[in-house]
């Protein structure tokens, strides 16, 4: 197992995420018209776990009875970091087979998390199917590929996805959790608000950086064609 946390922390690290100096002051159930909004689907088999990783993001109580309906739990969040606060609607339906063709769940999703089990084949299988409904449906939204280990590793049916996977099936981040052990859960959590959050805005300041750049070598080059010019 320490193993297995070393592997996952280095794919982490490769992807310059666990280097991040931001802290999450608090996390509250509130809904706001006034805030920054971001929508997050969390999708995958029934078999996957997905509700109950929901449910450790969450802090929330699991019901391991609950009866699958056709309902979408939806629970929004403030969340305060650095001293800003966000809000995040996070979205997770009961019954795969009615989100599907749902145009309404998809829409205006910033992210999307599919889950799967790593000890059951067929629910991979189905993160697959889902992936690409997600791209017809919410093509521009980040993507997350989220491997559940829900038992020990002599289990496992799905190997260890890497860099290549993710470039070729076009993830913005690979990771493997545990909801049975609390394993990575939080790293998942700060990964949602990085990507959400935090890395639009270090690109918005890169940019903004790159542009004053551009325009000082502008004006540092009429300033060397202009004198120039003058001692002729």
């Amino acid at each position: 197992m320490v193993d297995e946390e070393k592997e996952n922390e280095k794919i982490q690290d490769e992807n310059g995420i666990l280097n991040k100096n931001y802290e999450i002051e608090y996390i509250i159930e509130k809904c706001s018209t006034d805030l920054l909004f971001y929508k997050v689907i969390i999708v995958g088999d029934y078999e996957s776990g997905k509700g109950k990783i929901a449910s450790l993001l969450f802090n929330k109580e699991y019901n391991d009875n609950y009866s699958p309906t056709i309902s979408v739990d939806i629970s929004n969040y403030q969340i305060k970091i650095n001293n800003e606060i966000i809000q995040i609607s996070f979205w997770i339906p009961i019954n795969n087979q009615e989100f599907l063709n749902a145009v309404n769940f998809f829409r205006n999703a910033s992210l999307a998390i599919i889950v799967y089990s790593t000890d059951n084949r067929s629910s991979f299988d189905s993160a697959e199917y889902i992936h690409n409904k997600i791209n017809c449906y919410c093509f521009n939204c980040i993507k997350f590929l989220v491997g559940n280990n829900i038992r020990s590793e002599e289990y496992r049916e799905v190997p260890k996805l890497d860099k290549e996977y993710m470039k070729n099936f076009g993830f913005d981040l690979l990771m493997e959790v545990s909801s049975e052990t609390g394993y990575n859960i939080e790293n998942l959590k700060k990964n949602i608000i990085y990507y959400l959050y935090l890395k639009e805005k270090e690109d918005y300041l890169l940019l903004e950086e790159a542009l004053n750049k551009i325009g000082k070598n502008k004006k540092k080059k009429n300033n060397i064609f202009n004198l120039s010019y003058n001692l002729k």
